[in-house]
Parts: structure tokens; C-alpha cells; sequence
């Protein structure tokens, strides 16, 4: 390792979104973190970390074309690290699938010890997994008797141990913002890691990335709370940034520095322009998929306004009239966020193909992308033409309750996305393009784009998986400027 570079430690590195932003950092041309160890359970993740390690160990302009041929799939991955067998070696070494738990702790600890010897400055990342604190999640729990017994409410604690066994001058913690109240026996997490740094015999301050300032009582943290969409980053993301100070280090930290904002056009309107599928179908053409759209000039538009209804009308025409050659955004080259996802040696962007829909939701798709081309704003249930309406249960009863009123969300084009969350690998009706003539939902490098992996970070697994990967990280490019706030921290050290 340069010693000029500091040592991370990953825990719960899921696809590696803050140890990316990390590993980017650089001053002139110095990279200054180097991940040492990437720990993650999930088998699917730890591919996708093991190659991004890989990667990492060739400079930006010695990349080899092997790399990029795996991307296009016109190599194996088996081949590619035959290939280069050093690199793939320690790539492999950098990546521990393993579950953080009581009887994996010695196994770990052993792992870290031999990843930091003869370090003392390095810095502790991750987040445990946020599915028992998210709001959405804790509300659709309610009244679960299993959840106070849900071993991931409990995973902060196996972070918290580490910090005892080694003492890192730096640790940061990011959770979602449903932490700010969760609670466990009827005591807030927050205020048990807190009350924990405090007792913890390495005495850890609390420090918030958004103001620099310390967070010492409970109504200091608000201001843990991050919307990364401040900070240039061109989604709507909140999210708790816990930020930790050995308390032998006497150093205040720098904090974020707002921005202006990314929308999603300029996040993704450069990608090439596509069509999705009909789901289930596997011989249905490019006409097949072009009859499902045009049926909905059959819908009933009873109700809906006359200029919307137009305006529909006009873009199915386009459609059909094959009037429909979607002009790409060409984002200005020298913007940072261009020079940050772009890769000048990508003949084709991996892992851009969009995936199938059912005929009655590509008429939903196209009237909500039109309806938010020409209102502005995404539709809600009660916006739609009665037949569009999906016929759940659910949404018959719930509509005039206005739950469940934001089904199909269109990510507007002029303002930043809303949250990439998981959730998008179940279905597209949360993230539907803003682009009527392509009426699909959000590809995998799209949902990367909004979240700021590169276009050269590839995603392994199915392509569930890999949206999965995706919504559950931190951006990149958002955990660069973390970075930029620790390596200070460390150097002032």
C-alpha cells in the first residue's frame, strides 16, 4: 500500500456505493483511500465488489480491453481474471462474504487486524441494513410480533463492537432516516449509540456532515439528516450520515458544501433512446409492442382535461407516425458530473436495456409520462382515466381515500429523481422515464446514473439483483465529498 493513502475498512458493503466515493477520492492525481477489506453477505454483491476491486488495481488509462470486453459480454469473467491473475487474486482478497454476527466476530476482527497492521490512521465506513428502521418498512410491520426479535434491528451493534476492538482515529455510519425514530424497548437507537460512543472507553465524538458541528444531545440529531440532492447529486435521497471522531483526535471537521442541483435529464438524458418489451411475450415484435401503446386512444378520456387529452393524442400520433426519433441530451463534456460517469473506452453502456411491461401498463406509462410533459408533475390514482385504473382491490376501494395515490410516479425530467430505492426491483410503476415515445421504466445504468455509479461499474447477477445492488447504496459521488471531510480530518490528525 502507498503510505501516502489511508486504509478502509467496508462493513455491510452491499455493491460498494461508499467505498467507490472513497476509493475516487484523489488530490491532483493521488488516489489518498484505499479499501483494504469489503465485507458483505450477500453472494451477488460480493461478485460485483470483487470486480469493481479488480478495476481499482490498473490506473484510469490502463484498464485493460479485456475488462471492457467482459462488460459487452464478449468475455468471460472466468477468463478475464485467468488473464490477470495478480489483480484478480487481490481483488479477491479484498472482499469477506460473510454475516456480521457474535460468532463471526473473532473471524473478523482477524481479518481487520491483519488489513490495518502498521496503520494508524484509517477510517471504519458502512451501514448496517435499513429495512427495520425505514419508515415504509416499520409501517407495513406494524403489529408484527416478529419484529422486535429482528436480528438486522440489532446489526448497529456489531459495527459499534468494532470500534471498540480497534479504535479507528475515523468511523462513518450511514443508516435511513427512519433511524431518527426508531426504537428498541422503547428507547431510541440514536440515543443508545450515542450514549454508547460516550461510555466506549475511546470516548468517540458525534459530528454532523451537513453543519461541522458536534451532535451532543438528542435534539442535535436533525442535523445527522443529509438530502444528497444539496449536494449536487441528482436524486432526492435523505439519508443519516453519522460522522465519528476518536476522542484523542481535537480536530473539528469541514462539513458539505451545498450545490446546485442535478435534475434527471441531466443525469440520463444522454443515454441512448430504447424501448421495452411486452412482458411474457417472447416472439412479440417491435408492431406488437406499438398496438399495445396506440390502445390507449380506446380509453375512455371522459373527465380528463381537453389540452392533456391533446396532447396525448398528438404523442401517440408522433408514435405512430414513426415521428418519434428521440433527440438525446449532449450534456456539456466538462461538467464534473459527465467527467465522473463517463468512459470514453465504452463502445456500447453496459447494462442499459429495458425490461418488459404488460400492454395495459405501457398505456399507463405513456398517459403518466405525457401527463407529466405537459402538467409538470407526476399523475396521481385520481388523474388517470377510470379504465387505466388497476383493478386491485386495493386501489377500487382506496382511491377516493387518496391511498395508494402514487402508484405510477414519472420522474420528472427538470428537478432531481426521487428516492432509488430497493424497491425498484420489484416493478417500474415507481420510476417511470420521462419520455413518452420510449413509455418504459428506468434501466439498471439509468437507476445507476441517478444513484452516480460510473458507467464502467458493472452490477453482477440477475438484473433483479442487480437493481437491488443499486437502490440499497450510497452515491459514489455524494461519498467522495465524505471522503474529502475524512481525509482532512486524518491529515490534521
Amino acid at each position: 500500500m502507498d503510505p501516502k493513502t489511508f486504509p478502509y475498512i467496508d462493513l455491510f458493503a452491499g455493491a460498494g456505493g461508499l467505498g467507490e466515493g472513497f476509493s475516487a477520492c484523489s488530490f491532483g492525481n493521488r488516489k489518498v483511500f484505499d479499501g483494504v477489506l469489503s465485507v458483505e453477505n450477500n453472494g451477488q454483491a460480493c461478485e460485483t465488489l470483487r470486480l469493481r476491486h479488480f478495476f481499482r488495481q490498473f490506473d484510469k488509462n490502463d484498464v485493460p480491453e479485456d475488462y471492457y470486453a467482459y462488460l459487452q459480454g464478449d468475455l468471460s469473467r472466468e477468463l478475464l481474471f485467468q488473464r490477470y491473475a495478480p489483480e484478480a487474486q487481490k481483488a479477491m482478497h479484498c472482499v469477506l462474504e460473510l454475516t456480521l454476527e457474535d460468532k463471526s466476530r473473532d473471524r473478523l476482527n482477524a481479518e481487520i487486524a491483519r488489513r490495518i497492521k502498521g496503520h494508524d490512521k484509517w477510517v471504519l465506513l458502512g451501514g448496517p441494513p435499513c429495512q427495520a428502521y425505514s419508515l415504509a418498512g416499520r409501517a407495513r410491520r406494524t403489529g408484527d410480533a416478529k419484529l422486535k426479535t429482528d436480528p438486522r434491528q440489532t446489526l448497529y451493534i456489531q459495527y459499534l463492537n468494532l470500534l471498540s476492538d480497534f479504535a479507528p482515529p475515523v468511523f462513518v455510519m450511514e443508516n435511513v432516516q427512519g433511524l431518527l425514530s426508531a426504537r428498541i424497548d422503547n428507547h431510541a437507537i440514536l440515543e443508545k449509540i450515542l450514549a454508547y460512543l460516550r461510555m466506549e472507553r475511546h470516548h468517540y465524538r458525534l459530528f454532523s456532515i451537513a453543519t461541522g458541528k458536534e451532535v451532543a444531545f438528542s435534539e442535535d440529531f436533525p442535523t445527522l439528516l443529509v438530502n444528497t440532492a444539496d449536494y449536487g447529486i441528482p436524486q432526492k435521497r435523505k439519508r443519516l450520515f453519522l460522522l465519528g471522531i476518536r476522542g484523542d483526535i481535537r480536530v473539528t471537521p469541514r462539513h458539505l458544501q451545498r450545490c446546485d442541483q442535478l435534475t434527471v435529464e441531466d443525469a440520463i438524458g444522454d443515454l441512448p433512446a430504447i424501448r421495452s418489451k411486452i412482458s411474457r411475450r417472447t416472439s412479440a415484435d417491435s408492431s406488437d409492442w406499438l398496438s399495445a401503446v396506440l390502445a390507449l386512444r380506446n380509453v375512455d378520456m371522459q373527465g380528463i382535461a381537453p389540452d392533456l387529452v391533446e396532447h396525448v393524442y398528438r404523442r401517440l400520433h408522433e408514435l405512430e407516425s414513426g415521428n418519434d426519433t428521440i433527440r438525446k441530451k449532449c450534456p456539456p463534456e466538462m461538467t464534473d458530473f459527465y467527467q465522473w460517469s463517463h468512459d470514453r473506452r465504452l463502445a456500447v453502456i453496459p447494462q442499459h436495456e429495458a425490461r418488459g411491461h404488460m400492454p395495459s401498463d405501457l398505456m399507463r406509462y405513456f398517459f403518466a409520462s405525457a401527463y407529466a410533459e405537459h402538467t409538470g408533475k407526476s399523475p396521481k390514482l385520481p388523474d388517470f382515466p377510470v379504465e387505466l385504473l388497476p383493478q386491485h382491490r386495493n386501489v377500487i376501494e382506496c382511491t377516493g381515500k387518496m391511498i395508494f395515490n402514487d402508484r405510477f410516479r414519472v420522474q420528472l425530467k427538470d428537478a432531481p429523481s426521487t428516492t432509488v430505492t430497493a424497491h425498484i426491483q420489484k416493478d417500474g410503476h415507481y420510476f417511470i422515464h420521462y419520455d413518452p415515445l420510449q413509455c418504459r421504466s428506468l434501466t439498471v445504468r439509468e437507476a445507476a446514473r441517478l444513484q452516480t455509479f460510473p458507467d464502467n461499474y458493472f452490477f453482477e447477477g440477475h438484473r433483479t439483483e442487480q437493481y437491488r445492488q443499486i437502490g440499497n447504496a450510497v452515491p459514489p459521488l455524494f461519498a467522495t465529498k465524505i471522503a474529502a471531510i475524512v481525509h482532512d480530518i486524518l491529515e490534521r490528525a
